[in-house]
């Protein structure tokens, strides 16, 4: 569970800028 935290909250904080720049 930790294993998959550590690779799914950088890809969550990838989104989130990428939705941030784009509007």
């Amino acid at each position: 569970m930790e294993f998959l935290s550590s690779i799914f909250h950088p890809i969550v904080e990838l989104m989130t800028t990428l939705v941030t720049y784009a509007f």
